[in-house]
């Protein structure tokens, strides 16, 4: 894109930042403190967003025993994930008749950091098994759960921890960790700083304005 193309562009941003800053102002001084502590919040909202996404990821695999059930997936206390195991017959040995096996697999986008999972299995006679378990996940790292549901009863386990990793990967896993809490913080004290400061000087700004505006006069009349 050439010069004389970019010229016009040029001449409206700067034409829209006069209006902005003609406007910014022409607001009286409440109303500036006011929108800077809506932006510094919506920023603050914003960081917390970013911080707390999901950065890590959870392998699910289920080895199930029921022809039929409903599992229920929660994380934290939140459901992720409601589906049904679907099991099918097979002959292993002729002694044994049918068994039922079946299996599942699924990922779940989780934030680094410690979490509790929880599995429900509701199979179609109406019995519900339910097991937690707790892990550590590391920022862009996957753990596998492997779970063995049967009419017995619910057995889950970490198949193994994440590889180790070397310390330039460590890194985002620490800043996430300690570093956005320190964000966080910092965010939350500007803000503070920034009420304490607007609930102690606007009274004795809006008093200045006040003495400072034109009284007006009476005109004597003149005999």
């Amino acid at each position: 894109m050439g010069e004389n193309e970019l010229a016009p562009f040029r001449l409206h941003l700067s034409s829209f930042a006069s209006r902005i800053d003609r406007w910014w102002r022409a607001l009286p001084f409440k109303a500036r403190v006011v929108l800077g502590i809506f932006l510094l919040a919506a920023c603050w909202l914003g960081l917390r967003h970013a911080l707390g996404a999901a950065d890590s990821s959870l392998q699910l695999r289920v080895h199930h025993g029921f022809r039929s059930a409903q599992l229920t997936v929660q994380i934290d206390g939140h459901n992720r994930y409601c589906g049904k195991l679907v099991g099918y017959s097979k002959k292993k040995y002729a002694i044994f008749g049918e068994t039922v096996e079946g299996s599942l697999s699924e990922v779940f986008p989780v934030p680094s950091g410690a979490h509790q999972v929880v599995l429900k299995v509701e199979p179609d006679d109406g019995t519900i098994q339910e097991e937690r378990i707790r892990g550590v996940f590391a920022s862009g790292r996957t753990r596998e759960l492997a779970v063995s549901a049967r009419h017995s009863g619910l057995i889950m386990s970490w198949v193994q921890s994440w590889p180790a990793a070397s310390p330039g990967q460590q890194t985002p896993s620490w800043f996430s960790k300690y570093a956005g809490s320190l964000t966080l913080t910092i965010a939350g004290s500007i803000a503070s700083a920034l009420t304490g400061f607007a609930m102690r000087e606007l009274p004795g700004y809006l008093r200045s304005r006040q003495e400072s505006a034109p009284k007006p006069t009476s005109q004597a009349s003149i005999l």
